[in-house]
């Protein structure tokens, strides 16, 4: 199948759209007429290392036609493209495809790695889309805002690169914390370009090899609340079964002194007047001792400014004297329903001139997509969640709770318990 596109116009490959547009070229295997994922299996993941095989049987393939240039985009079926939200100096060359792997592996270890290929196809008279450069767009009628792709052409890279590009068969774009579990998250590349030559090497398959060395301690303590979902999108990560003692009497606790002693499951963090009200403290209460009975979890209550006076000192990040907050309890309360003991869940009630919001530009690491003009403050929740420890890396970082707010002021808090508790009792 074949578009014509003028230079000028507005792209909008969607990546991951290969697998609903393009057709299906096999490589090796016994099904041409239907994409194959590629086959992702552990040989061994203990305390000296972790062996993984990828095997691929082909690719998705669909043909544009731009500046006069026949390009091929090529996309693994479950894969990813390279693109320019984290790297804008690979805007114009060569898009390719990549399998995303994430690895749990034991804290303090050293890695060394090494990637051992098993065959390969070569790849002939291919011309691989660049990849575009993300622009925002904004309509002059209704004002809304989008950000699309933009089609650009290195021609100094694709004349005159005669290397394969990626120069490398693998590469660890991120290493994390997922509450206790440290996680690698490493991109293996099927398929190298010489721009050129016009020519491309498909691997069948690239076997993945991670040795431990120096200080091993492997994770015994799980993932608390997300453990399923763990053992769903890790490659090798086995599970740890661990039954918790729930607590026979969990209840509602409001905490002023803010010590190691305390116990939550839940946590809810609003501002005093929500409190000090007698309506909307008592509505406030009864959801808390909903989450009691229903979910059999300890729930602890703080006012902000109580958060204020032991973690604000003399900065006026109110924000940050909130996350820190999280983070001591994460690290210093106990949560009895979770098996790793940390607490599993946030409520925030209130809006931001309540309980503070992290904020920050579109330019400044709130979305993945950067560009230079100013647009809007936005709110990043997200600078709450991942509380394994005090330093955020938006480019990979894990969420460590499970965080809600309720935006909103004090006379709304009766209307959004009810609703709230009413639709739990009919799951």
């Amino acid at each position: 199948m074949r578009f014509v596109l003028t230079a000028c116009m507005f792209i909008g490959l969607i990546i991951g759209a290969a697998s609903n547009w393009g057709d299906w070229v096999e490589i090796i295997g016994s099904s041409p007429d239907s994409p194959h994922v590629p086959d992702i299996t552990v040989f061994h993941s203990d305390s000296t290392g972790v062996t993984i095989q990828t095997m691929g049987y082909g690719y998705m393939q669909y043909d544009t036609t731009i500046d006069s240039k026949d390009f091929e985009q090529i996309n693994i079926p479950d894969g990813y493209l390279l693109d320019c939200r984290d790297d804008t100096t690979v805007i114009g060359k060569p898009q390719i495809p990549y399998i995303k792997l994430l690895i749990a592996v034991p804290d303090s270890a050293t890695m060394s790695y090494d990637v051992e290929t098993s065959g390969y196809s070569v790849l002939k008279d291919m011309l691989l889309y660049p990849i575009p450069r993300i622009e925002l767009f904004i309509d002059t009628i209704t004002g809304a805002i989008r950000f699309g792709d933009v089609y650009a052409y290195d021609t100094t890279f694709y004349e005159n690169t005669d290397t394969l590009c990626p120069g490398m068969l693998y590469k660890v774009v991120g290493d994390a914390h997922w509450r206790d579990q440290r996680i690698l998250e490493v991109h293996l590349y099927p398929l190298q370009y010489a721009p050129q030559q016009n020519v491309a090497l498909f691997y069948h398959g690239l076997d993945l090899n991670i040795t431990y060395s120096g200080t091993v301690v492997e994770n015994t303590r799980g993932l608390g609340p997300f453990e399923h979902i763990g053992r769903d999108i890790l490659v090798n990560y086995p599970g740890v079964v661990l039954q918790q003692p729930q607590n026979p009497s969990p209840s509602v606790h409001y905490y002023t002194n803010l010590d190691t002693n305390n116990i939550a499951d839940y946590i809810i963090v609003t501002h005093e007047k929500f409190l000090d009200d007698e309506t909307v403290g008592g509505y406030i209460d009864s959801f808390a001792q909903w989450r009691v009975d229903h979910n059999k979890f300890d729930v602890g209550i703080v006012k902000m400014s109580d958060v204020y006076d032991e973690f604000l000192g003399g900065s006026s990040d109110s924000a940050k004297a909130l996350r820190d907050f999280l983070v001591y309890v994460y690290d210093n309360w106990n949560s009895p329903s979770n098996a790793d003991t940390h607490f599993a869940y946030c409520l925030l009630i209130g809006d931001w001139e309540y309980v503070p919001i992290e904020t920050c530009y579109v330019d400044e690491g709130c979305t993945i997509y950067g560009t230079e003009t100013t647009i809007w403050l936005n709110a990043y929740e997200g600078y709450f969640r991942d509380i394994d420890s005090t330093e955020i890396n938006p480019s990979f970082s894990f969420e460590d709770i499970m965080l809600g707010r309720w935006p909103v002021d004090s006379t709304e808090v009766p209307t959004i318990v009810q609703k709230t508790v009413s639709f739990e009792k009919i799951l």
